[in-house]
């Protein structure tokens, strides 16, 4: 499973409500091929700083899921909790249908990454 997204908002929303809209596109072979995928992405800087992410989406069979995301810094190791996600995928009726672990490579994702960053 992978996904890519691009975020709706400023930093200064960041701020104000821990929150930013995210659109984009996932891939899970078998299940969500191609799925666009919209939600947020939720931040928290406090004592317990963790990035969420939360997003919508339907699957190839047609039915709606939910995604729910969430790396915690830990300062013991501060590389890895920031980028390894652990996952799931949330029916209507709320049953957990799968779970996943999503790494991000840094050796060969990081410059591709910053240099997407725009100033608006």
């Amino acid at each position: 499973m992978s996904f890519s997204v691009k975020l709706n908002g400023s930093a200064g929303d960041v701020l104000s409500t821990g929150r930013i809209a995210l659109e984009g596109e996932m891939q899970a072979q078998g299940f969500a091929e191609n799925a666009e995928i919209s939600g947020d992405l939720i931040v928290s800087f406090r004592r317990t700083s963790f990035l969420r992410y939360e997003f919508d989406f339907v699957a190839d069979d047609g039915a709606p899921y939910r995604f729910f995301g969430e790396k915690t810094r830990q300062f013991a190791h501060p590389v890895r909790s920031m980028t390894e996600l652990a996952g799931s995928f949330v029916a209507e009726d709320g049953t957990v249908k799968a779970t996943c672990a999503l790494t991000f490579d840094v050796a060969s994702d990081l410059g591709s990454f910053l240099r997407s960053f725009r100033i608006l």
